[in-house]
């Protein structure tokens, strides 16, 4: 008799395909005996469908397409597209996914876009060994790198829950759900808004938080970024690569901005400044940004500030609000951990990067503890088996 396996999951489907899979996978039992297979054990979840049988050598064929037939029958799918959704795997292939599965080797990363926050990124200058470079440039050899590995991918999705409860989570995803002994959270931080009249509505009309992604539809205007920190100067340099000027409106004359980036900033002859000043008001005009109202801090004066373009540059918060109450998280919303792990409030949940770092939120140092991340993750898997 030959031991086989028919395995269909997320690395290959997608996670609607996948539950209706599971949901047919109930037919293998009743048809068994006209199937050709001497016996069958059925592993469905939400994640994976699973089908371990043994068959006499010659009749491994038939058996498979006695068994997946009795899938089709159990659900809406045509026969064929269950046939091409499973793989089959021999003797030796099954031993080795089954040790996988059972050590908990099996991992998927989901993210709207590899890269994430460092995708907004235009200069890298501090990360160790590499010189110069972008974010862009950054995320192509993340991804590169990744490929060497047999990670599942789920990209343009994002986490809208995490549910604890029998062996590990459930992931809740824009689209179905996943399976998991443990979690990394590294959803990263958002851009920060300034809550102005004008500003949601000009959005995309004017209005951005991201000048890699918007600077070129500004070419020969005058342009506004909104900060005083690293981003601010960062944005308002990429900018001066399109626009006729840019003018940095900061709240106070000092500047959080680190030294090497302000300077660059203040070199840049394209650079105005207007220091003591708050945005009051977007103003539009023609269904776009028209200007800006400003005031003084110091004495309350209003002014305008003559811009077709404003770009937010004042900070960031945490993507924590999708885990509802179930890691704990500071006042800020960023997640607590146990340092200097990464563990979190939640047994077998860690988490890294700028969703727990509220200070240096650097690329090399969300890295490091993403790195630290896994090892406590590998440690978690290793030790609950």
């Amino acid at each position: 008799m030959t031991v086989f396996s028919l395995v269909a999951s997320h690395h290959d489907l997608d996670l609607d395909t996948v539950a209706r899979l599971s949901a047919g996978a109930t037919g293998v039992g009743p048809a068994l005996p006209g199937s050709g297979a001497a016996g069958a054990v059925v592993l469905a979840t939400c994640n994976r469908v699973e089908i371990y049988a043994e068959a006499d050598g010659a009749g491994v064929e038939a058996a498979r397409a006695g068994l997946l037939s009795a899938v089709a029958a159990s659900t809406s799918l045509p026969d064929e597209d269950v046939h091409a959704a499973f793989r089959t795997l021999d003797a030796d292939a099954t031993a080795r996914h089954l040790f996988e599965v059972g050590a908990g080797l099996d991992s998927a990363v989901v993210g709207e876009r590899v890269g994430g926050q460092v995708l907004d990124t235009d200069t890298i200058d501090n990360l160790v060994s590499v010189p110069h470079t972008t974010g862009s440039e950054l995320a192509a050899s993340l991804n590169a790198h990744m490929a060497d590995y047999e990670l599942d991918l789920l990209e343009h999705q994002h986490a809208t829950g995490l549910t604890p409860g029998g062996d590990g989570f459930t992931v809740h995803l824009t689209d179905g759900n996943l399976r998991s002994r443990a979690v990394i959270l590294a959803t990263g931080a958002a851009p920060r808004h300034l809550g102005v009249p004008g500003e949601e509505e000009l959005s995309g009309r004017g209005v951005s938080t991201c000048a890699t992604c918007d600077g070129f539809f500004f070419k020969d205007h005058n342009i506004a970024v909104i900060g005083g920190g690293d981003s601010a100067m960062e944005e308002a340099t990429f900018l001066t690569k399109f626009a006729d000027s840019v003018t940095i409106v900061n709240r106070s004359e000092n500047f959080r901005a680190s030294k090497i980036m302000l300077e660059r900033a203040q070199a840049n002859e394209k650079i105005k400044w207007e220091t003591n000043k708050v945005v009051e008001e977007v103003i539009e005009a023609d269904g776009k940004v028209g200007g800006l109202k400003l005031k003084d801090v110091t004495n309350g004066e209003t002014s305008t500030l003559d811009v077709t373009a404003m770009f937010v540059a004042i900070g960031h918060d945490p993507r924590s609000s999708f885990l509802n109450d179930q890691v704990k998280l500071n006042d800020n919303g960023y997640v607590v951990v146990e340092q200097p792990t990464t563990k979190t409030s939640q047994p077998g949940v860690f988490a890294c990067g700028d969703l727990v770092d509220d200070h240096y939120q650097q690329a090399i140092t969300a890295a490091g503890s993403g790195c630290r991340a896994a090892i406590d993750a590998e440690h978690f898997l290793a030790e609950s088996r």
